[in-house]
């Protein structure tokens, strides 16, 4: 996983795309296998956590993409409107 993300960042440099490091960075790894593969990632040095999930645009993603944890996000954002 390394060894392709690298080649990304690599695309992105040549291409004029910045990957952010911050501390909102997060990788997902989306796969319906049992075992969660654990570990940090690094983009120019810097480590990027593996989550379980994590939300972008307001949507969130879970790495085996049951859509559980958005719609559940979706119900209690939807309980506190008044």
């Amino acid at each position: 996983m390394q060894n392709s993300l690298d080649k990304l960042v690599e695309w992105c440099d040549l291409s004029g795309f910045k990957i952010s490091t911050g501390k909102k960075t997060v990788a997902v790894l989306f796969t319906h296998r049992r075992d969660h593969i654990d570990g940090i990632f690094r983009i120019n040095g810097s480590p990027v956590k593996v989550e379980r999930k994590a939300k972008l645009l307001g949507i969130v993603f879970d790495s085996r993409l049951t859509w559980n944890d958005h719609v559940n996000y979706v119900e209690e954002k939807c309980k506190k409107t008044p």
